[in-house]
């Protein structure tokens, strides 16, 4: 970690619908920047995401093997 940055934080957020746990979320940051969010369903156990530590090239490439197992990245 860079000396001097505040520490890296997860913080976990349940999802309700009524009183019924439906799923979490992950968030994942550094100060004011956001790392990642990640969003598990409980029903199905789907898990869609979001990550900032890729270049654009790496992005890219990791979408298009998720899209094919059907798993969604923002």
């Amino acid at each position: 970690m860079a000396e001097g940055r505040p520490f890296e934080q997860h913080l976990f957020f349940n999802e309700f619908n009524g009183k019924q746990k439906t799923g979490q979320y992950e968030v994942i940051l550094q100060g004011a920047r956001i790392y990642g969010v990640t969003y598990t369903a409980k029903a199905s156990g789907r898990i869609t995401s979001y990550q900032d530590y890729l270049s654009d090239v790496e992005k890219q490439k990791l979408n298009q093997i998720l899209m094919l197992k059907n798993i969604e990245c923002i």
